[in-house]
């Protein structure tokens, strides 16, 4: 029982680790200095308020139709990793169906686009109202590393809705799911899939093994043995379950705690009856056999 409660501990702490990957920063791009005759007509530059630190561009599709405005276009500066990302921040009231922000990366004059349409997390897309929350439009390049020529911003509004955007920084990271965590997040969604996959299959695998042996009669030690590592197992799991939920983490963070947590607790103690009567019998019988031989 103590290997488990190290080896789940130092997996916990690994986790941590990665998430503090926060990037580098290589430029801040604020709306302070934007010519408004610049910009296009359904936005304009507003005062920030408290949360923003700075300016914000208020956009506002009133037509009804679906609109797409051009909020940001620039020549970044070198950039020598796989993945970068314009990050900042969003909030947005009654926008209708789903409205999104989209970054255009010129690279040797191709053309590729990142959207947040993501159901939640920062990559999410602009959908009713939400107050200010964090957005990423990151950008992984797969193969060779070409540094891009220009980056183009816009707000994707397909029907109405009032869109404000912060002032946003140009990141690059070491590691391509940084720029899809939340900010102060232990892990990403794409992690919280791993470790969805990961540890289902190996609970899984535990969960046959105590079957076979169980239908066989045999391995009473290791059997009680892996109902007890599950068990401690899911007091960890919900213990961090409960400190990422006072920790306001995310969904993807809790929610795979919680359920492994709740999960591993339950179901090997509502085991634990029929194991030790399973046992009980195939030792009795063994008894009774040897009974009989005498």
């Amino acid at each position: 029982m103590k290997t488990s409660w190290i080896v789940v501990l130092v997996t916990m702490t690994a986790w941590v680790g990665i998430a503090k990957d926060e990037g580098e920063m290589l430029r801040r791009y604020t709306w302070e200095a934007v010519n408004p005759d610049l910009l296009p007509p359904e936005a304009q530059v507003a005062p920030g308020g408290s949360e923003v630190d700075g300016a914000v561009l208020h956009i506002e599709n009133t037509s009804g139709s679906a609109v797409t405005v051009p909020i940001l276009s620039v020549v970044p500066p070198r950039i020598d990793k796989r993945t970068y990302a314009l990050m900042g921040q969003v909030a947005y009231r009654n926008v209708e169906e789903k409205g999104y922000l989209e970054m255009w990366s010129t690279l040797h004059g191709a053309r590729f686009f990142s959207r947040t349409l993501s159901a939640s997390g920062p990559v999410g897309v602009l959908s009713g109202s939400s107050e200010w929350r964090n957005f990423a439009l990151p950008f992984h390049m797969q193969e060779e590393l070409i540094a891009p020529e220009l980056l183009e911003v816009n707000v994707v509004l397909p029907a109405g809705g009032t869109v404000l955007v912060g002032p946003m920084t140009l990141k690059q990271f070491d590691d391509r799911a940084g720029p899809y965590r939340e900010a102060g997040a232990w892990w990403d969604d794409e992690t919280a899939g791993l470790i969805g996959g990961i540890g289902g299959g190996l609970f899984g695998a535990i969960g046959a093994m105590i079957g076979i042996l169980l239908s066989r009669g045999l391995g009473r030690s290791l059997v009680f043995g892996l109902l007890w590592l599950m068990v401690v197992t899911g007091a960890v799991f919900l213990v961090g379950g409960i400190v990422a939920f006072l920790a306001s983490q995310p969904y993807a963070v809790m929610y795979p705690l919680l359920l492994f947590g709740v999960l591993l607790l339950i179901l090997p103690l509502g085991l634990l009856k029929t194991v030790r009567t399973r046992y009980r019998n195939v030792e009795l019988r063994r008894m009774q056999a040897l009974d009989a031989e005498g």
